[in-house]
């Protein structure tokens, strides 16, 4: 789970922006940035899990310094973020 918090309008369901934080799921965060239709602030993020795409999991990976192969599957790259 991560904790989000909305900079500007909130979709409905969320109550006010910029002062509640919501805790959501690793999907519902994926669907907000991938469409960009709210603002958000990231407040606590969560790590790479199965739902996560390999590219995801990678792009988590090198934020966060971790050294990876480039044939890993998702299993090694998640491996790798336990480690």
């Amino acid at each position: 789970m991560t904790k989000i918090k909305f900079l500007t309008t909130s979709p409905s369901g969320f109550e006010g922006y910029g002062r509640e934080v919501y805790e959501i799921n690793d999907k519902l965060l994926s669907n907000f940035r991938k469409y960009g239709n709210y603002e958000i602030e990231v407040v606590e993020e969560s790590g790479p899990n199965a739902e996560w795409t390999n590219a995801e999991i990678r792009a988590w990976l090198d934020k966060n310094g971790i050294e990876y192969k480039t044939r890993d599957s998702k299993s090694d790259l998640l491996s790798r973020v336990k480690t």
